[in-house]
């Protein structure tokens, strides 16, 4: 959760957009994905990144508009994964996601303001 901040998309760091991502040196790095699909994002031998994108194609456009719904990390033979979940109404105060390690789901206590 964001305490007071914004997101800055365009800084080094965060994938934002369709979904576009800002490397360390500023170069930009940009996606036109699919929904409903996986992407490679890093690959190296102990480390490998992906994305699984969602969203939907407006009417009259050719492709998808789409971010990135989950992340999943695996890092020599350990695995992460953090993920939007899907709710009917979007709330800016809750944190909407679930995180798992090694497939075992980690729990994150649900507290007004909490910080982790």
């Amino acid at each position: 959760m964001f305490l007071g901040a914004s997101l800055n998309c365009n800084r080094p760091g965060p994938a934002c957009n369709d979904p576009r991502l800002i490397a360390g040196d500023e170069s930009v790095v940009y996606f036109h994905g699919k929904s409903k699909e996986h992407f490679s994002l890093v690959s190296d031998p102990d480390l490998q990144i992906n994305a699984r994108f969602t969203g939907h194609r407006p009417a009259g456009r050719s492709r998808d508009f789409t971010w990135v719904q989950a992340l999943g990390f695996l890092f020599n033979s350990q695995k992460f994964s953090l993920e939007a979940t899907k709710v009917a109404t979007w709330d800016d105060s809750i944190d909407h996601l679930t995180f798992s390690f090694d497939g075992q789901d980690l729990i994150i206590p649900k507290e007004i303001l909490s910080t982790w």
